[in-house]
């Protein structure tokens, strides 16, 4: 074991011959580990361990011999990976010396030794706990100092996409803060509860959705609204599909907190509130894994494993049993943690699942590159397509629709045999093209905690545009709840399959709720000028990052109809559209192209897209490339959170990266260092033990692929303490004093083991030799 690597120098003074100088009473002590826990956020015994994930491994020590807690304990922790040492070991503990206590008690933080490692991906990983390394505290048997862990498997899991989109909500409020949505911010109760391979947090490359609707009559529409951003808006502008978009209200204006468009749903939105926004959040994305409210508690005390919560509330790392799981409805932040079902709900949803992964046969060398899930490819149906969408009003069931959009990239809606609704496209002799069934069902429970129920629900399909090469020309909603239902389906006849599992019976056609007819002409438009804005206001309350663009247009309909719009944008001639607006209205946008990917030379595009209902009419112009530049990466740290740490104890660096133009920043565009060390290493996630003593400057530089770069930092603390070294006497050399009690120690457990291996022995004369002092 390379000395450089394993030791820390320190001033922990053991005087060897103290043993023989001890009272009978202090001889009488033995010390030993009685067990380990290991936790993610939650352990009960039964719960599954994440590779990559920030992990905590808390030692309960036994002690007989004594009548009373012993103070002065520690210990040092090894870690093997599929039988090898991970290298980035020994781990000394985050809290010692700690009184060892006779009777230590799970839900007390401090009653246990407890060390943060991040193991790799591996079916095998075993933790190996030495206590009392050095012989501080005098004992009478040494031979059960080391105890060595069960096999434990760290299971691969997904790197999971959610987009946030801030909400500029015009009747109260404008944006939110943007620190209160930051990763880092926002998502700090979410990433301490959901265990996946990572969360890829970040910003929507729509920007922010104006919203000038009161949000308590108008949910289902902002349903519809996220659900066209994340199936259609984001594929087609060339990025990943997230598994989540979730929407940020300025303050709590909803009367429910925040809403889910389903249990499983894809999309949530929430508030702003300082006393509850991480929750909320939390909370909205456990309704999309599944979970419904509940009444539960966590059952056992808890670990925030990185400490997310420090920051605003200043919440301790450990949570009482009595908190309630993040799926009771209506807590504050402060109230609740989670519980085995909604931990475990995210643990085999199938958006966490790893689609294809082989993790290296040996331990690797601490390089996560190498281990890290990659995302999830793009959708092998992906086509153009048209959108259904509306609300439906649950009392009375009665459904409105909006007018359809065209998304050139997107994939059709599953049908679904449970679906109390049948959305139905037909040609112009009324053949039925294509039929999907949804559920309206889903989501009627109140966020609020009264115990309320939502009056409506979102309606949101994707049909192919011309299903088998044909026009469609109708489209027809049909309640399903407690019908007779048959259909024509292309040339057949067939009954509605899955009709028993919702007691509908195949003979008779279900009512009519909705439909639109295409019209006789199409809209009619044009794109006017795009020009940098003068004396522009930035919306709502927030700032434009660059100078902002306005794109002003002409659109109407010759037969009178509702027009929907829709401004799209291309940096590469038209393989890829990002959107710029969705729906907006009189004729004009102005945008921040911060919030675009920068264009090609030459090949900046801009796209009207309109629609009357099922007709849809687009048109493009040329945006110059000077007004589209790249952009730098949106950097954050996850953590440290600014706290202080003892020297020794491990500091998990956690960094957040999305890039407008590279998406997903891989572990080499992150650089992190320390104003009094230098340069600390490379990597999203680092557990890093040796910083010295002091006041630092922690400096995250994130790094795109074309060279641009932003930085984050944070102040940490680390307070000096004994930690044991090759300087086995404590007077600041490594020379022939120490090597003396080395080997008089040799072949036996004392202050000579430096390699924590339960003998003096070679291993720690190679290190002793290592770092002597010249």
């Amino acid at each position: 074991m390379d000395g450089a690597r394993a030791r820390m120098v320190g001033s922990w003074i053991v005087v060897f011959a103290a043993l023989g100088a001890a009272a009978p009473s202090a001889l009488a002590v033995d010390l030993s580990v009685a067990s380990i826990e290991v936790t993610q956020g939650f352990q009960d015994g039964t719960v599954g361990f994440v590779g990559g994930r920030s992990t905590m491994v808390r030692a309960s020590i036994s002690i007989s011999g004594s009548g009373q807690a012993v103070p002065g304990v520690d210990a040092v922790l090894r870690m093997f990976v599929n039988g090898v040492e991970w290298p980035a070991g020994p781990f000394f503990s985050q809290n010692g010396p700690i009184a060892a206590p006779l009777g230590p008690q799970q839900g007390v933080l401090n009653h246990t030794l407890n060390f943060i490692v991040v193991p790799p991906i591996a079916s095998s990983v075993v933790f190996k706990v030495t206590v009392n390394p050095t012989l501080a505290v005098p004992e009478s048997n040494t031979a059960n100092n080391i105890f060595t862990s069960a096999s434990f498997p760290f299971q691969c899991r997904a790197v999971v996409d959610l987009a946030y989109v801030p909400m500029d909500y015009l009747p109260n409020g404008g944006l939110p803060d943007q620190s209160l949505m930051d990763p880092g911010s926002g998502d700090n109760f979410l990433r301490g509860v959901f265990a996946v391979g990572e969360w890829n947090y970040h910003r929507s490359p729509l920007g922010a959705l104006v919203w000038d609707q009161d949000i308590n009559g108008s949910t289902g529409e902002l349903f519809t609204a996220l659900m066209d951003i994340r199936v259609s808006l984001i594929p087609g502008a060339g990025y990943a599909k997230p598994e989540f978009v979730y929407a940020w209200l300025p303050g709590n204006p909803y009367s429910g907190n925040g809403a889910a468009n389903g249990i499983p749903g894809s999309v949530a939105f929430g508030n702003t509130s300082i006393e509850r926004w991480q929750r909320t959040f939390a909370h909205e994305i456990g309704h999309c894994w599944g979970r419904p409210h509940s009444n539960d508690s966590i059952a056992f005390g808890q670990i925030d494993v990185e400490h997310h919560l420090k920051d605003p509330l200043d919440l301790g790392p450990m949570h009482a049993s009595s908190k309630k799981d993040v799926m009771v409805a209506g807590l504050l932040t402060n109230q609740a943690w989670v519980s085995w079902v909604t931990y475990n709900d995210c643990l085999t949803d199938e958006r966490s699942q790893c689609v294809s992964f082989a993790p290296p046969a040996n331990g690797g060398d601490g390089d996560f590159d190498a281990w890290w899930p990659q995302r999830r490819p793009a959708a092998a149906d992906e086509q153009r397509c048209v959108r259904v969408a509306g609300v439906l009003t649950h009392e009375g069931r009665s459904v409105r629709l909006v007018p359809c959009m065209r998304f050139d990239r997107a994939s059709p809606t599953i049908d679904d045999p449970l679906g109390d609704l049948a959305i139905e496209a037909a040609d112009a002799a009324g053949r039925v093209l294509h039929r999907v069934r949804v559920r309206t069902d889903t989501m009627r429970e109140s966020c609020a905690g009264d115990g309320s129920l939502n009056p409506t629900a979102s309606i949101h399909v994707l049909m192919p545009e011309t299903p088998g090469g044909v026009r469609i020309d109708r489209v027809v909603v049909r309640d399903l709840a407690g019908a007779e239902v048959g259909a024509k389906v292309g040339e057949g006849v067939g009954a509605r399959a899955g009709a028993a599992a919702v007691g509908v019976n195949a003979n008779a056609e279900a009512p009519v709720l909705a439909s639109i007819d295409r019209s006789p002409s199409a809209p009619t438009l044009s794109i006017d000028s795009i020009m940098r804005a003068v004396a522009a206001m930035p919306p709502g309350n927030g700032e434009w990052k660059s100078p902002p663009i306005e794109i002003r247009w002409s659109a109407q309909d010759p037969d009178g109809g509702a027009l929907a719009a829709m401004l799209l944008y291309s940096p590469d001639g038209g393989t890829r559209w990002a959107p710029i607006s969705v729906n907006p209205d009189g004729g004009s946008v102005i945008f921040d192209p911060a919030n675009l990917p920068g264009a090609l030379p030459g090949r900046g595009l801009v796209r009207l897209r309109v629609g009357d209902g099922l007709n849809v009419s687009e048109t493009d112009a040329v945006i110059e490339s000077m007004f589209m530049l790249g952009n730098p990466p949106d950097v954050h740290i996850i953590s440290p959170n600014a706290d202080t740490y003892l020297q020794g104890a491990t500091l998990v660096l956690h960094a957040s990266g999305w890039d407008m133009e590279d998406e997903y920043l891989p572990n080499g565009s992150f650089q992190w260092s320390s104003s009094l060390d230098g340069p600390i290493g490379v990597g999203r996630l680092l557990s890093f033990g040796r910083l010295s003593p002091g006041a630092h400057v922690i400096t995250l530089v994130g790094v795109d692929s074309d060279g641009n770069a932003s930085m984050r930092t944070i102040p940490v603390t680390i307070t000096p303490r004994a930690l044991p070294s090759a300087d086995l006497n404590g007077d600041g050399r490594v020379d022939g004093n120490d090597l003396g009690t080395l080997l008089g120690s040799w072949g036996s457990f004392g202050v000579g083991d430096l390699d924590f291996n339960g003998v003096v022995d070679g291993g720690d004369l190679g290190i002793l030799l290592g770092e002597w002092t010249s």
